[in-house]
């Protein structure tokens, strides 16, 4: 989709059109939907009584928190899942290495030696 004769998508922020070219990584409905938020986002601190500057500034800040969040959530459920994971495995070594030892049978070991 990098090919330079696909269209850009238009999309309106803040009373602003934009034309952006969909990518392999951002599609063009990704494209509306990150630009519908970003509206949504400027406009709530623009009903809030702050200009276009600060709207913008303020928008991107709260995304930026909201990304931030999600990135530690991530972060500590996939550090749970590791865990998790270690057990498990430390179990089933430890398990392997019980059912080895059982049918190691010492009184056969010395009698083949014999």
């Amino acid at each position: 989709m990098n090919d330079s004769k696909s269209p850009s998508t238009k999309v309106d922020i803040f009373g602003t059109q934009y034309s952006i070219k969909p990518t392999e990584d951002l599609p063009e409905g990704d494209i509306r939907a990150l630009a519908n938020y970003v509206d949504l986002m400027m406009r709530q601190m623009s009903n809030k009584g702050y200009d276009k500057a600060d709207a913008t500034i303020l928008a991107a800040l709260n995304i930026a928190l909201e990304m931030r969040k999600d990135r530690k959530r991530y972060e500590g459920v996939i550090q749970h899942l590791v865990e998790r994971m270690d057990e498990a495995v430390a179990e089933e070594v430890l398990n392997e290495r019980l059912r080895d030892t059982s049918t190691f049978n010492p009184e056969s070991e010395s009698q083949s030696q014999s």
